[in-house]
């Protein structure tokens, strides 16, 4: 029959144990987080000049920039976050996307006598493309104004992207529900 280890010795002995597993635990950890820190940096360093050299692509085509915000968001990497960091000064759409949804939301506010503040996303691209100069016109898409307008609810005021009934059809909310007298009038 085997014993099992009891009384004071037993004891402090497994209390040192469980003191240098935690310790290998920590320094594990810490070795795990300076890993991932040099690879985040090195993602950095290769999204960076993934931008520089695709940038003017990046800036023409709305379906490759679209995709390219998807890859940065799927990364955490924000780059429209600052008008004044990296990604606005190589690419410089930080200020195409806050310019964009200023003219949407000019579009939305001129129309809610017509629509209730309820626009179809592509009849709002539609007319964005119409207030644009002909050599520009291609460079817009339906996702890059439903970014701006992501950009604008952070203001809290009003404009959100919304979809009926679990429909593709998206439209532009451009009055704060709370607001809103439609509901009643059904």
């Amino acid at each position: 029959m085997k014993r099992r280890g009891v009384g004071m010795g037993y004891v402090a002995k497994k209390q040192e144990v469980d003191k240098s597993m935690a310790a290998f635990g920590e320094e594990v950890n810490a070795q795990r987080v300076e890993a991932i820190k040099g690879k985040l940096e090195t993602l950095k360093e290769k999204l960076h000049e993934f931008a520089e050299i695709h940038g003017d692509k990046i800036r023409k085509d709305p379906v490759f920039r679209y995709k390219f915000h998807q890859m940065c968001n799927s990364m955490g990497v924000d780059p429209l976050a600052s008008s004044k960091g990296f990604w606005a000064k190589t690419l410089g759409i930080g200020d195409f996307y806050y310019e964009l949804a200023i003219k949407a939301s000019e579009i939305c506010i001129v129309t809610r006598p017509v629509n209730g503040g309820l626009i179809e996303l592509g009849e709002l691209t539609e007319r964005l493309k119409k207030k644009l100069p002909d050599h520009k016109r291609s460079e817009i898409s339906s996702e890059d104004v439903a970014c701006g307008i992501k950009k604008l609810e952070v203001l809290n005021s009003g404009f959100h992207i919304v979809s009926l009934d679990n429909s593709k059809t998206r439209f532009v909310q451009s009055v704060p529900t709370e607001l809103s007298t439609d509901g009643l009038k059904i």
